[in-house]
């Protein structure tokens, strides 16, 4: 009778421990803490973007070397931890396979390939991630999708247009144009939460000065659209998308790759 009775306690601790085990992977994710970790992945994931598409091998590799256990941390710690979210697990896979072939790109000199094929893909993925979770305002993904705007916008206007249909495509750009106004002053007036991103001052103070270029740059545009001069609203379209490159690298961490902590 002890023996049985024993055995029945063993099994309801164990069932006890499994039942506490599966709720924990049930639980809501703490939204704060998963940006943290997603904000220092991109700590070290926006200086690999930006040293691949430069064509810079060993600071490339360098930069590499801080992303892969930054990625590792966050799969071990996220992996099967977001049922509610049906597409979790599926962008955690493609994460893995795209810092795997990043590494072995980079690792063979073919930097472009590491750039286009698995880098960007890998920041695409968690900005999905972020988009599907109502995670807020996150800086590096609003500055990313303006750079991508603005860089659609100058492009439509590049090259040899002829001037009877130069209007119409200048047009076609006015809604686009007013977006990224609307989302750049969104940007600006967000308040910048450092516990989250760790931007020293003088970087902060940087970013203010980018934001002041970038005020210039659409006055600018403005001015140049009135002047009616093409080749003086083509260059302003142009200026435009450069400003927030620089605000996006703001959040990449560069100084430990130069040996400055």
């Amino acid at each position: 009778m002890r023996h049985f009775i024993f055995f029945i306690t063993i099994l309801i601790s164990t069932l006890s421990f499994s039942s506490c085990k599966e709720k924990s992977t049930d639980r809501p994710l703490d939204k704060k803490e998963l940006l943290k970790n997603m904000a220092a992945i991109d700590k070290a994931l926006i200086p690999a973007l930006y040293l691949t598409s430069i064509n810079k091998q060993f600071s490339s590799l360098e930069a590499l070397s801080k992303l892969k256990p930054q990625i590792n941390h966050f799969i071990q710690k996220y992996e099967n931890k977001n049922p509610s979210d049906q597409y979790w697990n599926r962008d955690i896979d493609n994460i893995k396979a795209h810092i795997k072939y990043a590494d072995e790109h980079v690792k063979s000199n073919h930097l472009k390939q590491a750039n286009i094929q698995d880098l960007d893909p890998l920041s695409e993925s968690l900005i999905k991630m972020r988009n599907r979770n109502s995670l807020g305002l996150y800086y590096p993904d609003a500055l990313k999708s303006l750079h991508s705007m603005a860089q659609s916008m100058a492009s439509s206007l590049n090259g040899n247009i002829p001037e009877d249909a130069f209007q119409t495509v200048l047009q076609s750009t006015q809604n686009m144009l007013k977006l990224i106004k609307q989302n750049f002053e969104q940007i600006k007036a967000a308040k910048l939460d450092n516990t989250l991103y760790q931007i020293p001052q003088k970087k902060r103070q940087y970013l203010q000065q980018v934001f002041e270029q970038a005020e210039k740059a659409f006055v600018e545009i403005d001015s140049s659209i009135t002047s009616g001069d093409k080749a003086r609203i083509q260059n302003a379209y142009r200026e435009l998308p450069k400003h927030f490159v620089e605000a996006y690298l703001v959040f990449g961490d560069f100084e430990s790759l130069q040996g400055k902590k």
